[in-house]
C-alpha cells in the first residue's frame, strides 16, 4: 500500500486471509515482470531465411 501511495497509484485493497498475497499487478506496473510473449516480426520475402538454410525466406519457411 505504501508503494502505491508513493507512486500516486489508486488501488483497491481486499484482504483474503485464506489466500497467498499476489503482487504481480504491482510488479507489472513497476516494469519488473517481462511480458508473457514478445512479438517477432517476419523477415522480408527476399531476405535470408532465419532457419539458417541459406535460401530466401519466400522459398523456404515463407511457403507455409
Amino acid at each position: 500500500m505504501a508503494l502505491c501511495n508513493a507512486k500516486g497509484w489508486q488501488v483497491i485493497v481486499g484482504i483474503e486471509p485464506d489466500k497467498v498475497e499476489n503482487i504481480d499487478d504491482i510488479k507489472k506496473l513497476e516494469g519488473h515482470l517481462k511480458p508473457a510473449f514478445k512479438f517477432q516480426s517476419l523477415p522480408a520475402r527476399n531476405a535470408a531465411c532465419p532457419c539458417g538454410s541459406g535460401k530466401q525466406y519466400k522459398r523456404c519457411c515463407g511457403k507455409q
